[in-house]
């Protein structure tokens, strides 16, 4: 069964303003351009099977020696994200930011139906000696596993630290999620950054794509509350799932409109695990 999300704005009848529906016979992609907790307010509840995103990582504030600073509120000088992503400083105090994710979350967790779950991937942090991770944003969601993620690379290198190369994606679950048969996906995976993207901080399309080709076919449709340059509508199209993104930068949310259009990637041949 195919489903897609529409936008009811000239349907004053529609309970919500984006509905889900269950009759269309190819994939479809939109991307919304707003703040992602205004935008996931007016969709319904259960409507995502699987909501996979990397929101920004709050850089621009640093006690040490992290990514130094250019102007705006932010600490940040010398790499793509010196400002920040377009419109948004990544700059908040951090009890502000917890807050936030905690809020966005919970909104997923309301708009994924009872087989999904939510793939969330962040990164540890240390501030003023005290560690920061991902968990502290968690409102409560069960925890189904962590994956690991392998860059290779990074763009912090200090002499005081060794050099982080690994982000994580937590998967927070509803009771009745599971992957498909032979899934392949294991707990590691290493892949390196998009060098070619534009955006001050992109994740590879293989990334998301991996997660969504684990997924069941009943699973049809996927969420990014920040979709940045649409890699995850990307990685949806190729699988032939409909996709939703939101996006509050302008620029970002038409530029990535252009990118899902007029990608032709192919679908990814997963290699069942061995049995060691």
């Amino acid at each position: 069964m195919e489903s897609y999300l529409s936008d009811n704005d000239n349907n004053p009848d529609a309970g919500n303003k984006y509905s889900v529906s269950n009759d269309n016979i190819s994939p479809t992609s939109l991307v919304i351009n707003d703040d992602c907790l205004n935008a996931m307010r007016d969709m319904a509840d259960g409507s995502f099977h699987a909501i996979a995103f990397s929101p920004p990582y709050n850089l621009g504030t640093s006690t040490g020696g992290g990514i130094k600073g250019s102007g705006k509120t932010g600490k940040w000088t010398g790499a793509k994200l010196a400002d920040g992503y377009d419109t948004f400083d990544d700059a908040m105090p951090r009890a502000d930011y917890v807050r936030w994710q905690k809020e966005v979350l919970s909104e997923c967790w309301r708009l994924l139906a009872d087989d999904g779950a939510i793939f969330y991937q962040h990164h540890e942090r240390v501030q003023a000696g005290v560690l920061q991770t991902p968990h502290d944003l968690n409102p409560g969601l069960p925890h189904r596993q962590t994956l690991y993620w392998d860059r290779g690379s990074s763009h912090c290198f200090n002499h005081t630290f060794a050099t982080p190369i690994h982000e994580v994606v937590y998967i927070f679950a509803k009771p009745k999620f599971a992957f498909r048969k032979s899934h392949g996906l294991k707990t590691v995976f290493r892949m390196g950054k998009d060098h070619g993207n534009p955006h001050p901080a992109p994740f590879p399309v293989e990334l998301p794509q991996m997660l969504i080709a684990a997924l069941k076919p009943e699973h049809t449709n996927i969420l990014d509350p920040f979709s940045g340059s649409g890699s995850t509508g990307v990685a949806a199209k190729r699988e032939g799932r409909n996709f939703v993104g939101i996006e509050l930068s302008e620029k970002y949310a038409a530029e990535s409109r252009v990118r899902i259009a007029n990608d032709n990637g192919a679908r990814l041949d997963v290699k069942p695990s061995k049995k060691s």
